[in-house]
């Protein structure tokens, strides 16, 4: 069992990252799950759109909280798990999460890194987007 974080803006590709790492696994017989922060919220809060910043605030944590019951999961059966979503700039951040979880095992972080100009292009391919509207 391993964690690997994938972090990175918008449109840096994490998706498309964690999307092919999970193929990889599955191919070579090893089980992945590819789970997304956005998934969890969209759960909690379809449009995204709150009416105070304290409700967000809860919202986005109680995401937190239920994507980390997935994950223990995951790894207890004994699979790869590969996180998108979560903001893990710092060490502080990356701490924060694993406290969520309830099981040990390693962890990978990859942060992506893509220029502003092309992430802003592959925005603007995608259509309309609260980050570029």
């Amino acid at each position: 069992m391993r964690l690997i974080l994938i972090d990175g803006g918008p449109a840096s590709g994490k998706n498309t990252l964690g999307t092919l790492l999970k193929d990889k696994l599955k191919s070579n017989g090893e089980p992945s799950e590819l789970l997304d922060l956005d998934t969890f919220v969209e759960e909690i809060n379809p449009s995204w759109v709150w009416d105070d910043k304290q409700r967000e605030k809860e919202d986005q944590s109680k995401a937190r909280e239920n994507i980390a019951k997935v994950v223990d999961s995951v790894l207890k059966s004994e699979g790869t798990c590969i996180v998108i979503g979560e903001r893990l700039l710092t060490k502080e951040d990356v701490l924060t999460f694993l406290k969520r979880l309830r099981v040990i095992c390693p962890v990978f972080l990859f942060h992506l890194s893509v220029p502003l100009k092309l992430r802003n292009k592959r925005l603007r391919a995608r259509g309309s987007h609260s980050l570029i509207d």
